[in-house]
């Protein structure tokens, strides 16, 4: 009669290990950024889109383009016209809160139909991994805004993600393939779902997955188009013609800007009269490197044709990878949304530190508890860093010595920044690394 509690006790003792390196982790992390970064900054970018908007109603809705997909454009114009201007930051983060919490759900979800003999076997791990995707990104003190303050709308691609891979988990291939598309024109990664799928379904069934994402894609995409082609176009050759910015590949790729910390970094425009001239005329290539006040853009280099094309290899090698094995459960098909999706990022030209928020919740799914933890709580650690080295610069520049000293106590400006950058890339790699050969391992027990 007691052997089964006495069998079970282990495997709660590990839960219980997990929880108490969590909480101990999250104090930790909570005393490095109030120790090192300070209080929490304000959420400038809601301006930036609230100056938008405003252009927008000025000059027609589909007259300003954005360097962005148009779902989140559309739905932060109607957030602008049906509420009232002090509503807008409240409405913000009760929506960050809400998709955090789809998130946290969603990894509730899927680790509860992953196989215990990937690390997911200790009683409420799907609870466990819930718990450390929350905790891990409520942060009051981080200078990379996160949690219900984040300022960029980066929550909602990534749970779109999430959301398109549980559905394909869950046999739901039409519905996924519709969240995948809609994802896409949030922004662009969870598109890794069309690769997933097409390794993971057969020919025929990811080609078909394929196609319903590209027609949600084209339906979305379509009134702007025919609209105002040239500033629907303008998104896109914008992107393709920024130099990099946040990355290792600006290090090695400066052009014709230095390595300072502040060089790839485009101001933040607020002003309605600096968005109009940036964005509500189309985009047009420029000879060299404008001098325009929030924007930095030069002509295709060789760096934009690496970088594309590294990922590209390395996203169809992961492909075949993920093709080859005879069973594609749920464990494999979150192993390779994770490593696509880590491939997208080390291979991006530019990198703005909060761009770790994609690759988060599927990291506390793939390395459940207090490992999952410690990963994103190092990505987060890392991106603070970073911006140390922004704003101590930043200071420096204003000879403010005071913030100088404040955010420089960890190295100068130039280390500071550069080095975090490294090191993030490093960390992005051995997990990504970890991911492929724990699937090419698992094709030795797949019959």
């Amino acid at each position: 009669m007691n052997a089964q509690p006495n069998s079970l006790e282990p495997q709660y003792r590990l839960t219980i290990i997990h929880l108490a390196v969590i909480l101990i982790g999250v104090l930790a992390l909570h005393l490095f950024l109030r120790t090192y970064a300070g209080p929490r900054m304000l959420m400038g970018n809601v301006d930036w889109w609230r100056a938008m908007a405003a252009a927008m109603h000025k000059h027609g809705f589909f007259n300003v383009w954005t360097p962005y997909p148009p779902v989140f454009p559309t739905l932060f114009y109607g957030l602008y016209r049906l509420a009232p201007g002090s509503a807008i930051i409240p409405v913000w983060q009760a929506f960050n809160v809400c998709l955090l919490l789809g998130q946290a759900a969603l990894v509730l979800a899927i680790v509860r139909r992953l196989s215990p003999q990937n690390g997911h076997g200790q009683p409420h791990a799907g609870l466990i991994a819930a718990f450390a995707f929350l905790v891990v990104m409520i942060q009051p003190r981080s200078l990379v805004l996160l949690g219900p303050w984040m300022d960029q709308f980066d929550y909602l691609p990534t749970f779109l993600l999430l959301l398109g891979l549980y559905l394909l988990i869950k046999q739901r291939r039409s519905a996924s393939a519709v969240v995948c598309g809609i994802g896409i024109m949030t922004k662009l990664f969870p598109g890794v779902l069309v690769l997933v799928a097409l390794a993971s379904l057969g020919l025929k069934r990811g080609l078909r997955y394929a196609a319903i994402a590209a027609g949600v894609c084209v339906i979305i995409a379509a009134p702007f188009f025919i609209v105002n082609r040239p500033a629907f176009l303008s998104t896109y050759r914008w992107s393709a013609h920024r130099t990099p910015w946040e990355s290792v590949w600006a290090y090695a790729f400066p052009g014709r800007l230095s390595r300072d910390p502040l060089a790839n970094l485009p101001e933040a425009a607020h002003s309605p009269d600096l968005i109009e001239i940036q964005f509500a005329e189309p985009f047009s290539t420029p000879a060299d490197t404008t001098d325009e006040p929030g924007i930095v853009i030069t002509r295709p280099q060789l760096v934009t044709i690496l970088t594309t094309s590294l990922m590209a290899v390395g996203m169809v090698l992961a492909t075949v990878l993920l093709a080859r094995r005879k069973r594609a459960g749920p464990d494999t098909l979150i192993r390779g949304a994770l490593i696509l999706v880590l491939i997208f990022m080390i291979c991006s030209k530019g990198f703005s530190s909060y761009f770790i928020v994609w690759a988060a919740p599927l990291v506390c799914i793939a390395y459940p508890g207090a490992v999952g933890f410690a990963l994103c709580a190092a990505m987060i650690v890392l991106s603070n860093t970073e911006m140390m080295g922004v704003f101590a610069r930043f200071a420096e520049m204003q000879g403010n010595e005071q913030n100088f000293r404040h955010f420089s106590r960890l190295g100068s400006p130039y280390v500071l920044f550069w080095r975090s950058i490294v090191y993030r890339e490093m960390l992005l790699i051995v997990i990504a690394g970890h991911q492929i050969m724990k699937l090419w391992k698992s094709r030795e027990i797949i019959e």
